[in-house]
Protein backbone atom coordinates (compact mmCIF):
# COMPACT_ATOMS: atom_id res chain seq x y z
CA UNK A 1 0.00 0.00 0.00
CA UNK A 2 0.68 3.66 -0.62
CA UNK A 3 -0.44 6.32 1.54
CA UNK A 4 -0.09 10.23 1.65
CA UNK A 5 -0.49 11.82 5.41
CA UNK A 6 -0.09 15.95 4.30
CA UNK A 7 3.55 16.32 3.02
CA UNK A 8 4.57 12.61 3.69
CA UNK A 9 4.68 9.95 1.70
CA UNK A 10 4.74 6.04 2.95
CA UNK A 11 5.13 2.42 1.52
CA UNK A 12 3.77 -0.08 3.73
CA UNK A 13 3.78 -3.95 3.43
CA UNK A 14 1.29 -6.63 5.17
CA UNK A 15 2.82 -9.57 6.80
CA UNK A 16 1.26 -11.95 7.74
CA UNK A 17 1.27 -16.41 9.13
CA UNK A 18 -0.96 -19.32 8.32
CA UNK A 19 -2.45 -18.75 11.76
CA UNK A 20 -3.28 -15.82 10.53
CA UNK A 21 -5.10 -17.00 7.36
CA UNK A 22 -6.37 -19.53 9.49
CA UNK A 23 -7.84 -17.44 12.48
CA UNK A 24 -9.85 -15.21 9.44
CA UNK A 25 -11.22 -18.25 8.00
CA UNK A 26 -12.55 -19.47 11.40
CA UNK A 27 -14.28 -15.91 12.36
CA UNK A 28 -15.60 -15.47 9.08
CA UNK A 29 -17.68 -18.57 9.32
CA UNK A 30 -18.67 -17.77 13.37
CA UNK A 31 -15.95 -20.49 14.43
CA UNK A 32 -14.68 -20.39 17.68
CA UNK A 33 -10.89 -19.92 17.56
CA UNK A 34 -7.89 -20.49 19.92
CA UNK A 35 -7.00 -17.40 21.93
CA UNK A 36 -3.77 -19.44 22.94
CA UNK A 37 -2.57 -19.37 19.25
CA UNK A 38 -1.85 -15.35 18.43
CA UNK A 39 -2.22 -14.87 15.04
CA UNK A 40 -1.35 -11.15 13.44
CA UNK A 41 -1.19 -8.89 10.48
CA UNK A 42 2.02 -7.08 10.81
CA UNK A 43 2.18 -3.68 9.07
CA UNK A 44 6.10 -2.76 7.66
CA UNK A 45 6.51 1.01 6.90
CA UNK A 46 8.84 2.81 4.83
CA UNK A 47 9.02 6.29 4.91
CA UNK A 48 8.05 8.93 5.33
CA UNK A 49 8.76 10.69 2.06
CA UNK A 50 8.82 14.11 1.88
CA UNK A 51 6.90 15.10 -1.38
CA UNK A 52 8.79 18.34 -1.34
CA UNK A 53 12.40 17.21 -1.27
CA UNK A 54 13.79 15.93 -4.44
CA UNK A 55 16.02 13.65 -2.59
CA UNK A 56 13.09 11.49 -1.18
CA UNK A 57 11.71 11.68 -4.53
CA UNK A 58 14.65 10.39 -6.22
CA UNK A 59 14.02 7.84 -3.83
CA UNK A 60 10.28 7.38 -3.80
CA UNK A 61 10.05 7.24 -7.52
CA UNK A 62 12.58 3.95 -8.41
CA UNK A 63 11.15 2.56 -5.17
CA UNK A 64 7.51 2.74 -6.14
CA UNK A 65 7.92 2.07 -10.24
CA UNK A 66 10.07 -0.88 -9.08
CA UNK A 67 7.50 -2.33 -6.55
CA UNK A 68 4.50 -1.83 -9.57
CA UNK A 69 6.72 -3.63 -11.80
CA UNK A 70 7.01 -6.15 -10.07
CA UNK A 71 3.23 -6.73 -8.67
CA UNK A 72 2.42 -6.65 -12.33
CA UNK A 73 4.77 -9.34 -13.42
CA UNK A 74 3.29 -11.65 -10.89
CA UNK A 75 0.11 -10.92 -11.46
CA UNK A 76 0.06 -11.36 -15.54
CA UNK A 77 2.40 -14.59 -14.53
CA UNK A 78 -0.79 -16.05 -12.72
CA UNK A 79 -2.70 -15.58 -15.36
CA UNK A 80 -0.04 -17.32 -17.52
CA UNK A 81 -0.26 -20.59 -15.36
CA UNK A 82 -4.06 -21.16 -15.98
Amino acid sequence: MISQDHCEIYIIFAEWSNHYLDYLDKTAHGQKVDSQKAAFLTMKEFGPFDISDAKHQRVFGPTSLALIMEFSALEKAKFEVL
